[in-house]
C-alpha cells in the first residue's frame, strides 16, 4: 500500500524549465559554450555542478569541478533573476487531495532550497512534510540517496513510497531506492521515461487516476 508520495521539484511540482534553460543558456554562452537543451533536460534532477561538468564535457570544453560549482552558481543565480514561474498546473489539488486522503508528502529536488522558496506560494510549501533539496543528501540523483533521505524523514519504508519524476536521472534514483515511480511528460517524451512504471501527461491526468495508480497499491508498468 502507498503511504507517501515524493514529488521532484523542477519540471514536475514547479513550472520552472523554460527560465532553467534560459539561465543556462545564458551562463554558458559567457565560458564559450552553445547550450543544447536537451542536455539539461535528459540530466535535470542531477547538482547542478554536474550538469554543468556533464555538458562542457559532451563539448569538448575543459571544466574542472570547481569551475563547474561556479557555473552552477552563477546559473541558479541568474534563474531567480529572470523566472515568472510558478506551480504546475494541478499541483495545489493534487497535493492537498493526497494530504485529505491521509498521505504523506514529500518534496525530492536537485536544485538548491532557495530556488524552491523562489518559486512555490508559501502555501504549498507548507502542505509538505519534508523536502529534500541539494546538499541534503550524502550524493544527489540518480544515486537514491535523495529518496532514501526523504522516506526516511516521513517514517515510511521506500516499499511504500510512490515518487513522481519527469527525468532519467530522477527514475533512476527511485527504482535504486526500492520505489514505484510514476513519470509526467512535461519535459521529455517517452522514450526516455521507459524506466517508470506509469507514464502520464502531467499533474492534472495523475489526479484523475489517483484511486488506480496511487491508492491501491503498487502500480503496473503501463502509460496513461
Amino acid at each position: 500500500m502507498i503511504r507517501a508520495v515524493l514529488f521532484d521539484f523542477d519540471g514536475v511540482i514547479g513550472d520552472t524549465m523554460p527560465w532553467h534553460l534560459a539561465a543556462w543558456r545564458e551562463v554558458l554562452a559567457s565560458v564559450g559554450i552553445e547550450l543544447a537543451p536537451e542536455m539539461v533536460l535528459r540530466n535535470e534532477g542531477r547538482p547542478a555542478g554536474e550538469i554543468a561538468k556533464i555538458i562542457a564535457d559532451s563539448v569538448g570544453v575543459p571544466m574542472s569541478t570547481e569551475q563547474a560549482e561556479e557555473v552552477a552558481r552563477r546559473k541558479n543565480e541568474r534563474f531567480r533573476q529572470l523566472h515568472r514561474a510558478g506551480a504546475a498546473p494541478g499541483a495545489m489539488e493534487l497535493v492537498s487531495e493526497l494530504k485529505r486522503r491521509g498521505l504523506k508528502v514529500a518534496l525530492v529536488t536537485g536544485t538548491e532550497r532557495a530556488n524552491v522558496s523562489a518559486v512555490l506560494p508559501p502555501q504549498l510549501i507548507a502542505l509538505f512534510d519534508a523536502i529534500v533539496a541539494a546538499g541534503d543528501a550524502a550524493r544527489g540523483k540518480p544515486h537514491p540517496d535523495p529518496y532514501i533521505l526523504a522516506a526516511q524523514r516521513l517514517g515510511v519504508p521506500p516499499a511504500q513510497c510512490l515518487v513522481v519524476e519527469n527525468a532519467p536521472s530522477g527514475i533512476q534514483a527511485a527504482r535504486a531506492a526500492g520505489m514505484a515511480c510514476v513519470a509526467v511528460r512535461t519535459t521529455l517524451s517517452e522514450q526516455y521515461l521507459s524506466g517508470a512504471d506509469v507514464i502520464v501527461s502531467d499533474l492534472r491526468a495523475l489526479h484523475s487516476q489517483l484511486d488506480s495508480l496511487v491508492l491501491k497499491d503498487r502500480p503496473s508498468r503501463k502509460s496513461a
